[in-house]
């Protein structure tokens, strides 16, 4: 007699009963076994005898790291995913609140919900709460905006470009005459003449 576990990764593990009559098996199982199969054998001389249960996993909700907050526009967009069984619905304590919008979505066992809301409406944190009859999760989700991350990027780059130019002036190979200021007149030279366009100079003539 022994039982068969398939875990959720593909994994098989087998406990045997080692002779004796029965066999009492307790399984530590996460979250991501939930609807794994379980299946009892017994064998007797040439005949097999095979039961196969689905095992349920219950556990208290847990809110995922993917939950997230940004500004796009003029809205405030928050996503929060949680996970447990039985299914945690998730709210967004806003009293002060009236001019947002919520939906939801449920796979297995993982909830997301999505709160939009005018920007200007909320500073700070927007809190995200999930919970089933096992227990309770919360979650402060920071405010990210798209556009002050967009411009952090570019200061990075500009950045980056004015340091390596700084770096090409002070580390001249030997035998290199130009300085660094000769360098920046040509470059400024150059520039002016690719966009002045030529002017005639008319001299008033004398009759």
């Amino acid at each position: 007699m022994y039982f068969r576990w398939t875990k959720a990764n593909g994994s098989v593990i087998v406990h045997e009963n080692n002779g004796d009559d029965k066999l009492i098996v307790h399984l530590t199982a996460k979250a991501e076994d939930h609807n794994t199969k379980v299946t009892c054998v017994v064998e007797y001389d040439d005949t097999i005898i095979e039961k196969t249960v689905t095992l349920t996993v219950i556990f208290a909700p847990k809110i995922l790291s993917g939950s997230h907050c940004a500004v796009e526009g003029g809205l405030l967009l928050c996503v929060c995913i949680s996970q447990g069984n039985p299914l945690p619905p998730i709210t967004w304590p806003l009293p002060s609140l009236t001019d947002f919008s919520v939906t939801s979505s449920s796979s297995i066992q993982t909830v997301r919900s999505v709160i939009t809301m005018p920007a200007a409406d909320h500073y700070g944190t927007i809190t995200c709460v999930s919970m089933n009859h096992l227990g309770l999760a919360r979650m402060d989700i920071p405010l990210q905006n798209h556009t002050e991350t967009e411009c952090d990027g570019l200061n990075l780059v500009l950045l980056a470009i004015l340091i390596i130019f700084s770096y090409n002036c002070m580390c001249r190979g030997k035998g290199q005459e130009k300085k660094c200021g000769e360098d920046m007149d040509t470059y400024a030279s150059l520039n002016l003449a690719a966009v002045e366009q030529p002017y005639s100079v008319i001299t008033p003539q004398t009759r």
